[in-house]
């Protein structure tokens, strides 16, 4: 009830006026009659009724301005009484008493707490006159008007209930005629919603709704003309809450089509249309989005700014004075000082107000009231440990878990509330019975926001405002604790919107301990479950080439290991051969050794023997009884003849070299026996020529042939770039002469599942061994390898490895095989390091011939 409707009382039960706007609004109508009437008896019969009255409200006026100005009434129309001659009662206003004081009823609330203000409390919402007019300044030149705020600065009840207010009322020309589409919100089906809105009331939705959805796709004008079939005025169309054709609407051919059909109805030139638009200025940059509309909507945005002090004061007095709601003196100032500066004090100063209100004393405001509540600043934060400690524990689980989701960490330690959808809170798996249960408890206590949308799916919340946030210490000590959670959490929602953003690129997808993480949570939403199974999808994708490529790498390196065992036992059985050969000649030269002596010796004993054989053949002659014992000399001496025979073929055959050993010592025993029968006999001399032995003759050693060191040898290189060369050059600290030439070549590279470029190299001989052992210089990146930890060196099984940083450049300079060094040319041999594979260098030893 307003001010107005309490003209001066002329009841004498009714002893006093309710206020002191009363009391002014009755003086006023005083001063009007006495003017009509003069100074009449029953005239100033009403002058004592109103001085009586005005006297007993004293009781009622807390204010010194308010009693200062009563009292001054008063004193005027008792001086008017004495100037006619007639005595006045007493005129001096009572004291104030505040059990007087009248009950106001809770309907007459003048604050709205977090709620938007809407047209029907327009007569309620005061500080934003300035505003009002720029943005009706700004309507007067262009139909487009863009307004920016951040969160809780008040956008949505400046166009609902300050700017179509003033629209209505004809503050523009003939805008009272214009007409006025009720607000809407995109939502997560902007066509369909804006369907709705614009069409007949009577037409059904199945009949119409997707047919229309269909035209506004395909055709720019289609919302035009389906405006200018119903009405033949300008239309004013507000789009609350634009930041929601990107926060919902995932489809980004729709949302192209919604701000064409806009812009087509803002171009027409037949008709003066109007489109509104609000946004929170933290999702200002997604209009770059859209092609073409940026400059438009840059032309036609105004920014919700702070509210001063004075257009504060505004906002909490007159309000208060519609319903005669007073003010402790001081608890307006105490309260400014709290609030001026805040980020979007708007929310902050209604929701204290609100509560100063219910915690009123009939209908004022107490400093005990202000005190109880902890002023300004805290009376969120206070309000919010009451609710919290009014649930019962499971109820507070579901507490701090629906808020954590409603908070977005940002740089340092600045936190900021993040507005979900609703049915992202039933996706963790808790009964949502609960969730409801608190989540309505949560919203009646005004620390959440729940903000409908076009369809139950697209309902939002939020924290009611982002004061609760930094100063409830509670929420602020569980922020603490989950601060990393909720930045990882955050990420994950990030990545798969920019997954759909990207087409589903799957260079965004998750790998390692992030999709690790990503498995873990429990209430995704459907864009990040399906990025989720996208990523995995794609892990066991690569993790199965990478096993098929290890299966063939690792068939490669058996086949190589068999083909090299192969090698090894060849040359394992040519080693034995040549030392069984080896052995073999040293025997063959031993028993050579042996048998030229036992040969000479022998030849030594024939001839003794056969001077002891003349002498016996002689007297046997003579005796005629020699004739035996000469043929067995005979025998002997063709038996002696015989072995030196075996012992020259025997040089040539090592290997019938035992059995002439055995056939020399059974002549030679035949020789002694025939010897020791014929010493009976007579001596005959018998001059014999000495029969030459053979001797031996050793193999020439083998030598090895150096290769020139001059001639150039072909890399293959990793690249299509020309072929490269090197040229074996001596040693900074020596000059050696190396015996081979090493052919470098690249394999290509092997994938494998590190995220960081491999290179490994192995050293062949010119039969396909490795030489173990072997060293390598190499640079990367123009530096020398020196890292202590990782050593050009071969490990057992022949392979050189380095573990470089992707795009890192290694370039092989020298080999050391055996002491010497062969070192490249100038076109050094490289290979760049890639993501996901090893690099695979070969250095073969090339022998003579293959030059």
């Amino acid at each position: 009830m307003s001010d107005i409707d309490h003209p001066a009382l002329t009841d004498e039960a009714a002893i006093r006026f309710p206020s002191f706007t009363s009391l002014r609004v009755a003086h006023n109508a005083l001063l009007k009659r006495h003017r009509e009437s003069g100074d009449t008896s029953e005239f100033l019969t009403e002058v004592e009724t109103f001085i009586r009255q005005g006297q007993a409200t004293g009781a009622l006026l807390d204010a010194e301005d308010d009693r200062w100005a009563s009292q001054s009434l008063l004193d005027y129309w008792s001086a008017v009484m004495y100037r006619v001659g007639r005595e006045p009662p007493d005129a001096t206003l009572a004291e104030f008493d505040a059990t007087l004081a009248p009950e106001l009823d809770d309907a007459l609330c003048p604050y709205l707490g977090l709620d938007a203000f809407d047209e029907v409390n327009h007569n309620i919402f005061f500080g934003r006159q300035r505003l009002v007019e720029e943005t009706l300044g700004r309507l007067k030149e262009g139909r487009l008007l863009a307004v920016v705020g951040a969160s809780g600065s008040g956008k949505s009840s400046l166009v609902r209930a300050g700017l179509l207010p003033a629209l209505k009322a004809g503050t523009l020309p003939g805008s009272q005629e214009w007409h006025y589409y009720r607000p809407m919100v995109p939502g997560s089906t902007p066509l369909a919603n804006l369907v709705r809105l614009v069409q007949p009331s009577d037409v059904g939705e199945t009949e119409s709704v997707q047919r229309h959805v269909d035209c506004l796709q395909q055709d720019s004008g289609h919302l035009l003309r389906l405006i200018e079939e119903l009405y033949q005025v300008p239309v004013v169309l507000v789009v609350d809450q634009f930041e929601e054709l990107f926060t919902l609407c995932d489809e980004d051919a729709v949302r192209q089509a919604f701000v064409d059909n806009l812009m087509g109805l803002i171009q027409a030139p037949e008709a003066r249309h109007i489109v509104i638009l609000t946004m929170r200025i933290d999702f200002e940059p997604l209009v770059a989005r859209l092609p073409s509309f940026p400059p438009l909507f840059e032309e036609a945005r105004v920014r919700v700014t702070p509210l001063s002090a004075g257009e504060l004061r505004e906002a909490i007095e007159r309000p208060a004075r519609v319903v005669g709601l007073k003010f402790e003196e001081g608890v307006v100032d105490a309260l400014l000082r709290d609030i001026l500066g805040e980020p979007a004090a708007l929310p902050l100063l209604q929701f204290t107000l609100l509560k100063l209100w219910e915690n009123r004393e009939r209908n004022r405001v107490t400093w005990e009231a202000y005190r109880r509540l902890g002023g300004g600043r805290q009376a969120l934060a206070h309000s919010a440990d009451q609710f919290y400690a009014g649930l019962i524990p499971e109820e507070q689980v579901t507490a701090k878990r629906i808020l954590l989701r409603m908070v977005r960490p940002g740089e340092g330690l600045e936190v900021t509330s993040n507005r979900i959808r609703r049915e992202t809170l039933y996706q963790a798996g808790e009964a949502r019975d609960r969730i409801d249960r608190v989540l309505d408890k949560l919203v009646q206590a005004r620390l959440v926001r729940l903000t409908g949308g076009g369809t139950m799916a697209d309902a939002q919340v939020e924290v009611a405002h982002e004061a609760l946030v930094r100063n409830w210490p509670r929420l602020v000590s569980w922020l603490e604790e989950e601060r990393e959670n909720v930045r990882q959490r955050l990420r994950l929602t990030a990545a798969a919107e920019q997954w759909a953003a990207l087409g589903n690129d799957p260079e965004v997808l998750l790998r390692g301990a992030l999709l690790d993480q990503a498995l873990r949570y429990e209430d995704l939403n459907a864009l990040e479950a399906e990025f989720v199974r996208a990523s995995q999808m794609a892990v066991e994708e690569s993790r199965r080439r990478e096993e098929e490529a290890r299966q063939r790498e690792l068939k490669q390196v058996q086949q190589l290991a068999e083909e090299q065992q192969r090698r090894a036992e060849a040359e394992h059985q040519r080693a034995e051969e040549q030392a069984r050969a080896a052995r073999r000649l040293r025997l063959l030269l031993a028993n050579l050794a042996a048998l030229f002596l036992l040969a000479a010796g022998a030849a030594v004993v024939v001839v003794r023997q056969t001077r002891e054989n003349t002498r016996l053949a002689a007297e046997a002659a003579v005796a005629g009884t020699q004739a035996a014992a000469d043929a067995k000399l005979v025998a002997a001496l063709d038996a002696q003849a015989t072995s030196v025979a075996q012992l020259a073929t025997a040089e040539a055959r090592g290997d019938e070299i035992l059995d002439a050993q055995q056939t020399a010592e059974a002549s030679q025993a035949t020789a002694v026996a025939a010897r020791e029968t014929s010493q009976a006999q007579p001596t005959v001399q018998v001059p014999v020529t000495p029969t030459p032995f053979p001797t031996d003759t050793p193999e020439p050693t083998p030598t090895l042939t150096s290769v020139p060191t001059s001639t150039p040898t072909a890399i293959r290189s990793p690249t299509s770039s020309p072929t490269a060369t090197f040229t074996p050059t001596p040693s900074a600290t020596a000059t050696p002469v190396p015996s081979a030439v090493f052919v470098i070549e690249y394999l290509e590279c092997q994938l494998h599942g590190s995220a960081r470029g491999s290179v490994k190299g192995q050293v062949f001989d010119a039969a396909g061994g490795i030489i173990q052992g072997a060293g390598v210089e190499i640079w990367i990146d123009g530096a020398r390898w020196d890292d202590p930890a990782n050593p050009a060196k071969t490990n057992e099984e022949g392979w050189y490895e380095w573990t470089l940083g992707l795009d890192q450049t290694i370039r092989f300079v020298a080999l050391y095989v055996d002491g010497r060094q062969v070192t490249m040319a100038p076109e050094d041999f490289e290979v760049k390091t890639q993501a996901g594979c090893f690099q695979h260098v070969n250095f073969r030893l090339q022998s003579p011939e293959q030059q």
